[in-house]
Parts: structure tokens; C-alpha cells; sequence
């Protein structure tokens, strides 16, 4: 009988591979916060969900399932998140591709002294009433999100993508 693997871990794309390669038989869900799971999906069977791990904000995290499997769901409250069921998976999930552009512009904004941090964040979190600010979002997250910015500008081009200066000065 197949056994369900949930993968936690935020592994490159060979890593990826070799954890679906070992596991053929069994049902898959791993994190792919800055893969693509549609041309996952259609490689590997076994790869039966995904979700962006990296990108988990209030203990919640996006999870796309391409059919119904027992544990995936108690295998993610075993963690302390909150799978977020989506209807739809693509390259950065909505969240988090979401939030990378929020991150990126507002870095934009520190680099040209519009304000400080503090400023931007809290003229988000008063002014637009979200729950947190870009820099307390980005807080520890800087790598993956210059990580997804630089995989979705290498998969649509253009500049729309292009990572702040600061913003990959800080990841490192």
C-alpha cells in the first residue's frame, strides 16, 4: 500500500527530484514555494499536492490537492499550520506572489527614502489595514522572496519581477 509523504522541506529542484524519484510508489505532497507544480504535476504522478511552505504567514499556508487523500490536512496541524485549500496552483501560489510584490516595492520605497521601515510598515498596516507590514512580512524571508521574484522574472521576462537592489542586498 502507498504510504502519504508529506515534504516540508524547502529544497533546490534536484533535491526535488531525487525525494519523487525514491518515492514512485507512494502519494506526495511537498513544498514547491518557488516551483512551478503544474509542470511537476504532469512529471511526476506520485506528486499528488503542493504548497509554498516558505511563505506559511500566521500559521496558515496555501495547499493545493490534485485529488483527495486521508492525513495530508492532520499531517499540517501536526506542524502547527493551517492548510489553506486553493482551487488553482501556479509558480508562487497567490499569497506569497502577492506578497513578493508588496515586499519588493516597498524596499523600491525604502531606496529612494520615501520613509523608513517603520513608516512603510506602519502606513500599511493603518492605511490599508493590513495585519502586518511589507518589512515585518519580509522579516527573515528576504532569500525567498528574492528566490520566487527571480523565478517568476525568468519564467515571464520583462522587468515587472526585477528584484530591489535592497531587497537582495538583505537576503544575503
Amino acid at each position: 500500500m502507498a504510504r502519504l509523504i508529506v515534504d516540508f522541506e524547502h529544497g533546490d529542484a534536484a533535491a526535488k527530484r531525487a525525494l519523487l524519484t525514491a518515492h514512485a510508489d507512494d502519494a506526495v505532497v511537498m513544498d514547491l514555494s518557488c516551483l512551478d507544480p503544474i509542470s511537476w504535476y504532469a512529471e511526476f504522478p506520485q506528486l499528488k499536492g503542493s504548497f509554498p511552505g516558505q511563505f506559511a504567514m500566521s500559521g496558515k499556508v496555501e495547499l493545493h490537492l490534485r485529488e483527495e487523500l486521508a492525513g495530508v490536512e492532520e499531517a499540517f496541524r501536526d506542524r502547527g499550520l493551517q492548510p489553506v485549500r486553493v482551487g488553482e496552483a501556479r509558480l508562487g501560489f497567490t499569497l506569497p506572489r502577492t506578497l513578493a510584490m508588496i515586499v519588493n516595492e516597498a524596499y523600491f520605497a525604502l531606496a529612494e527614502n520615501v520613509a523608513t521601515k517603520a513608516d512603510i510598515d506602519r502606513a500599511m498596516v493603518y492605511g490599508v489595514n493590513y495585519p502586518a507590514g511589507p518589512f515585518q512580512w519580509a522579516q527573515g524571508r528576504q532569500g525567498a522572496f528574492v528566490e520566487l521574484l527571480d523565478a517568476l522574472a525568468a519564467t515571464h521576462g520583462g522587468r515587472r519581477y526585477e528584484v530591489c537592489p535592497r531587497l537582495r542586498e538583505e537576503a544575503r
